[in-house]
């Protein structure tokens, strides 16, 4: 009893001495968990390598709060973190529809935020205080058509995305613009809604147009749903999706699915990088969860990994001060090369991969000219 109560002092000191504190903001529960969770893998390695170090002298804690992939949940989120003096910045939210609702906040408290996979163009032009480490759907999306009409040679695409989700909605057109651009044709653009799980009347519509390659700018719970159905009605393109598809899940659970498919997805990751970062990552990665890492794992390590080296050039425990070293970074992370020198949205290459029942293989890689 008496060690116990020694413990529970311990705690009560340790909270309230002065510590530096980074928010961490995923979605552990609801639809979008299945990249909250592998996220959180990735941090957890980190954390590990971590462990005690401190900074200005002070205890490093990192804040992991679930916001359920929900807006409202972000908000609240959000502010308590801003509100909260101790905290200096922000790694996530991770999906775009939720970093706009951070990035008001984020520039309201001055609070840096640092969202690992985002790729919405927008959301780093809401505030002055919000970062990427990932792509933008504006590239690639130019690079998934580029893609399908230059190394596929295929020619006549539909595309069915969902409405009202920010996403899909702008990674559907800006690879419509970049494919009619290269001289490709969109034979139909349809859309879904987010609680819908049927999907056989938009398949059949788009199967009469009968085009050689379905893009489908989805997150993955929603990949399967609709493969699923396609098979069903013998309808088999060839089919194509953004980073949103990227889960060992989604392959784990759907491998009869994909032995019957033809499918390609775009990624700011690939564990075939030659860096010897990447490689220690993945070993350790594989040595703890029995995987190869995802690229929400990697993106997020890489985050952290951001936030450690700015601390390490900061004069003074302050916002604006991470901020002023933030801008200056140029990181080598395992995901590799991120820079913002030139900007909040690092200039990336993009990695082709084509979707096997035994994973995701290297294609290519593709750089934005």
């Amino acid at each position: 009893m008496k060690k116990l109560i020694v413990f529970i002092f311990l705690i009560f000191l340790s909270c309230k001495a002065p510590s530096i504190k980074i928010g961490v903001v995923i979605p552990l529960e609801g639809p979008a968990s299945i990249y909250g969770k592998n996220a959180l893998n990735g941090i957890n390695i980190f954390l590990e390598e971590k462990k005690g170090e401190k900074f200005f002298g002070r205890n490093l804690v990192i804040l992991i709060k679930d916001n359920k992939g929900l807006p409202a949940k972000t908000k609240e989120l959000i502010n308590a973190l801003a509100e909260d003096k101790e905290v200096l910045c922000v790694v996530g939210p991770l999906v775009s529809k939720n970093v706009f609702v951070a990035a008001s906040i984020s520039q309201k408290y001055f609070l840096p935020l640092i969202s690992p996979t985002a790729t919405h163009p927008l959301v780093t032009k809401m505030s002055d205080f919000v970062f990427r480490t990932t792509f933008t759907d504006s590239i690639q999306g130019c690079l998934l058509a580029k893609f399908i009409y230059k190394e596929l040679k295929k020619t006549k695409v539909a595309i069915l995305y969902e409405a009202n989700d920010p996403y899909s909605e702008v990674l559907s057109r800006n690879f419509e613009i970049s494919f009619k651009n290269f001289g490709g044709e969109i034979l139909t653009s349809e859309y879904f809604f987010e609680n819908d799980t049927i999907f056989y009347s938009k398949i059949d519509k788009i199967s009469s147009f009968n085009p050689e390659v379905l893009f489908l700018p989805v997150y993955a719970n929603f990949v399967p749903l609709i493969l699923k159905e396609c098979l069903e009605v013998k309808f088999n393109p060839v089919f194509v999706g953004g980073d949103g598809w990227y889960s060992y899940e989604l392959i784990s659970k759907n491998k009869d699915i994909f032995e019957n498919v033809k499918a390609y997805i775009s990624s700011p990751f690939t564990p075939f990088l030659p860096y010897e970062k990447t490689k220690e990552f993945i070993r350790k990665y594989k040595e703890k969860y029995k995987s190869e890492p995802e690229f929400t794992s990697a993106l997020c390590y890489d985050a952290l990994g951001i936030v450690y080296e700015v601390l390490k050039k900061m004069e003074k425990p302050e916002r604006m001060e991470f901020l002023k070293n933030l801008k200056e970074i140029d990181y080598q992370g395992v995901t590799g090369n991120i820079s913002f020198k030139r900007g909040k949205d690092p200039l990336r290459d993009v990695f082709i991969l084509e979707v096997s029942p035994e994973g995701f293989k290297y294609v290519l890689t593709m750089t934005p000219e």
